[in-house]
C-alpha cells in the first residue's frame, strides 16, 4: 500500500503523453477542417478552447515533473504521486 503513490506516477505520465498527442491531432484537425469558407482554427471560440486545453495541458506536465523531481527526495510527501494521478486522470475524463 506504501507503493501506490509512487505506481500512479508512471499512470499520470501516460495520461499527460495522451492528452498531449490528442491535442495535437485536434489541433491538426481543426487546421484542415473548412466551414464558412475558413478553416475552423479561424474561429474565436475554437482559437480560445485549444488556448484552455493546451494551458492545463502544461500545468498538468509542470506538475507531474515537479512531483517526479520530489519523489527522489526521501523527505518529500509520498501523496504527490497519488494526486498527481489523480489530477490527470480526471483532466482526461473532463475532457474526452
Amino acid at each position: 500500500m506504501n507503493e501506490l503513490p509512487q505506481e500512479r506516477l508512471p499512470v499520470a505520465d501516460m495520461v499527460i503523453a495522451s492528452c498531449e498527442f490528442m491535442f495535437e491531432e485536434t489541433r491538426n484537425y481543426v487546421m484542415q477542417r473548412k466551414a464558412f469558407c475558413k478553416t475552423v482554427a479561424h474561429l474565436q471560440t475554437v482559437q480560445h478552447k485549444l488556448a484552455e486545453l493546451k494551458t492545463e495541458i502544461c500545468v498538468g506536465r509542470a506538475f507531474l515533473e515537479n512531483c517526479l523531481d520530489l519523489h527522489s527526495v526521501p523527505a518529500a510527501p509520498r501523496r504527490l504521486g497519488g494526486i498527481c494521478g489523480l489530477a490527470s486522470s480526471a483532466y482526461l475524463q473532463r475532457n474526452q
